[in-house]
C-alpha cells in the first residue's frame, strides 16, 4: 500500500496538532464526547446546588433526611400554625 496524501495529511496533524490552542483542537468536538470520562462530581463541581435540584421531585431531595432535619429552622410556632389549617373541619 503506497503512501497517501490522507496519510501524510494524518501524520502531520498528529505531529503539529499540539501547537494549537486548545479551544481550537476542541472546537469541532461535540461537547458530549469532551465529556465522556470525565467524572460526575467534576462536572457538577460548579454547578450551583439550586440549580443542580432544579428538576428533582421534592420527594426525592428528602429520601434519607430525617424528621428533625426536615424541619430544622422552622419555628414550633410555624408548624403549629400550619398543622392547625389541616384540621378537619367537624
Amino acid at each position: 500500500m503506497s503512501y497517501t496524501f490522507e496519510n501524510f495529511e494524518r501524520d502531520f496533524t498528529r505531529e503539529h496538532l499540539h501547537l494549537l490552542p486548545v479551544e481550537e483542537r476542541l472546537k469541532d468536538v461535540p461537547v458530549v464526547e469532551r465529556l465522556k470520562g470525565v467524572p460526575v462530581e467534576e462536572r457538577l463541581k460548579d454547578v450551583p446546588v439550586v440549580e443542580r435540584l432544579k428538576d428533582v421531585p421534592v420527594v426525592e431531595r428528602l429520601k434519607g433526611v430525617s424528621i428533625e432535619e426536615r424541619f430544622k429552622g422552622i419555628s414550633r410556632e410555624m408548624i403549629e400554625k400550619y398543622l392547625s389549617k389541616d384540621k378537619p373541619k367537624s
